[in-house]
């Protein structure tokens, strides 16, 4: 039993993405306004079973194809990007200056840390901490707007209040963990996979959110319609 639920969640980052993948696949003409959400549901399964496909058969591998470091960092990008575009493209906060400046900040950020202080082919911890920065700072900021809005809109309700819980708390759980991934796994290596557990529980639970906004999102279309 324990060997399963071990095996489990080594294996969550692929399978876990298969519940909004289903809401997706069942409900796919009524989800209007969750492109991005849908092509990031779509992307991370590309990446996430190419990572773990390459992780299982790392030796068998040739050489050039061992290294799953580069899709880790680029499903943090996509993470950002597309993520960010739902936030963004929601009325409550789309006149907004704040949350405008930092996408540009974010970039200007990669830009430099990857041209003069890292390589793509390895985890970088600077920019999985400022996945995090940018979208904990989307999903606050959405948060005071929905509470200072003053329209009929009830955002407790709205698919994008159980999104931005679900980014807000993998982001929160994934800021601390990063930010000191190296050096706690070469002090503490069985405390530093325990947080890799927790870290991939939170992505379990994003997912599940993901999941629920998607049929909601679909529930309201249908009674509006």
């Amino acid at each position: 039993m324990h060997d399963f639920i071990e095996e489990a969640i080594f294996l969550s980052e692929v399978w876990a993405l298969l519940i909004p993948l289903t809401i997706v696949i069942i409900f796919r003409h009524g989800l209007t306004g969750m492109r991005p959400i849908v092509i990031y549901v779509l992307i991370a399964l590309v990446f996430n079973l190419a990572a773990t496909i390459i992780s299982i058969y790392h030796k068998q591998l040739p050489f050039y194809f061992q290294n799953n470091n580069i899709l880790y960092n680029l499903h943090s990008f996509a993470r950002v990007f597309l993520f960010s575009w739902y936030i963004l493209s929601l009325k409550l906060i789309r006149s907004s200056w704040i949350p405008k400046i930092i996408l540009p900040a974010y970039i200007i950020f990669l830009s430099i840390n990857f041209i003069f202080f890292e390589t793509p082919l390895e985890l970088s911890t600077p920019l999985f901490s400022a996945e995090s920065i940018v979208l904990l700072v989307l999903c606050l900021y959405f948060f005071i707007k929905s509470i200072q809005d003053e329209s009929k809109i009830n955002w407790l309700r709205h698919p994008s209040f159980l999104i931005c819980t679900g980014i807000s708390l993998y982001e929160t759980l994934s800021f601390f963990i990063f930010l000191f991934f190296y050096p706690l796994f070469e002090k503490n290596p069985e405390f530093g996979m325990l947080t890799m557990k927790i870290f991939a529980i939170s992505y379990i639970i994003l997912c599940i959110l993901l999941a629920l906004a998607l049929r909601r999102n679909h529930k309201q279309q249908l009674t509006s319609g």
